[in-house]
């Protein structure tokens, strides 16, 4: 329902919690990318509307390239597909050339697990709030690149594969990139904390211990801001990932 949902996703930004309505759209230009939730509407509205309140003051883009998170388990460590994603605001649709362009400068076939996208939701919201935002005011194409995880790769077989996917595909989506000549944003599903009983804690969740999760999500993110990615991977795998980071 279109309109139940818009007075919803309005609501997120008008809350207590949220960033506001948007200004105006595209009152500075350039933002390279933003990171963005992917947990479930009902526990992150507010968050997802911090991140897109961003992307309409500060984005001119019109090719989004969705960094999504595979939560099922996958050939390759990257999946694509050309699939037109369907919103109660209309129709998202996928940057086919784009795509193709960044598939032929890979050996690897990236669309051979694309039947995972079917049942996945964190390239999904995304469209919906880009769709939200720009509806009536923009036409606009995504790249969706669904991300498995490549946290626990060793020096085996499988790690090298890994390894070797992960230059190859990065090294492809920059070429394809600066080839295009588009206004691009990247968009990072990513969550980050998942604590709790629901996800097989035991720890008493009192105010001492989320203080401490709230310092180490900020540590962590302090990497993210000085564009430190070994920094970053060093940051969730000291613990092996305790707090389980999505992304």
């Amino acid at each position: 329902d279109k309109e139940k949902l818009k007075i919803q996703l309005d609501g997120f930004f008008t809350s207590a919690e949220g960033p506001g309505m948007p200004s105006q759209f595209n009152q500075t230009n350039g933002l390279k990318g933003v990171i963005a939730p992917h947990i479930d509407l009902g526990c992150g509205g507010p968050c997802f509307a911090w991140a897109y309140k961003e992307i309409a003051e500060s984005s001119d883009a019109d090719l989004f390239i969705i960094l999504g998170i595979a939560h099922t388990g996958t050939n390759n460590l990257f999946v694509l597909t050309e699939k037109t994603f369907e919103t109660p605001f209309g129709n998202v649709e996928t940057d086919k050339d784009f795509l193709n362009s960044l598939q032929k400068k890979s050996k690897t076939d990236y669309f051979e697990d694309e039947f995972v996208h079917r049942d996945e939701h964190s390239i999904g919201f995304q469209a919906v709030f880009l769709k939200y935002l720009y509806h009536q005011k923009k036409d606009f194409n995504i790249v969706p690149i669904l991300c498995s995880s490549f946290g626990e790769a060793d020096e085996n077989e499988v790690g090298s594969r890994q390894t070797y996917q992960f230059k190859e595909f990065v090294s492809s989506l920059k070429k394809t990139v600066k080839e295009s000549g588009k206004k691009i944003c990247i968009i990072a599903s990513v969550d980050l904390a998942h604590v709790g009983s629901r996800f097989g804690d035991t720890e008493i969740q009192d105010e001492a211990y989320l203080e401490k999760l709230r310092s180490d999500d900020t540590d962590m993110l302090k990497h993210v801001e000085n564009l430190d990615a070994e920094g970053f991977n060093n940051s969730v795998q000291k613990d092996h990932n305790s707090r389980k980071i999505c992304g």
